[in-house]
């Protein structure tokens, strides 16, 4: 449930380096906000399509809209849309 679109399906041409590890740290930031995987009950096309929803606002007002922005923008499909770690820390 945490390998990276570029991991799942190597025909999608994306090179696969450090940017895994900002789709796992994002697969992780998202179950310790939430306490599920954004892909828990999903298949691999969704991992492919980066088809996630965060819980419904009653269930997550505790979590502050910058915190799902960052990780909307860690779990971006295109590894070259994700952020780098110094990024990241800066967003923090």
């Amino acid at each position: 449930m945490y390998r990276p679109p570029e991991m799942q399906d190597r025909y999608l041409k994306y090179d696969v380096d450090f940017k895994v590890d900002i789709w796992m740290l994002g697969c992780i930031l998202y179950v310790l906000c939430f306490t599920k995987h954004p892909f828990q009950d999903a298949q691999t096309l969704a991992i492919l399509n980066g088809s996630f929803e965060f819980p419904p606002q009653d269930e997550s007002s505790h979590i502050c809209e910058e915190t799902k922005s960052l990780i909307k923008v860690m779990l971006r499909v295109n590894p070259a849309e994700r952020p780098t770690i110094e990024q990241v820390i800066k967003i923090i």
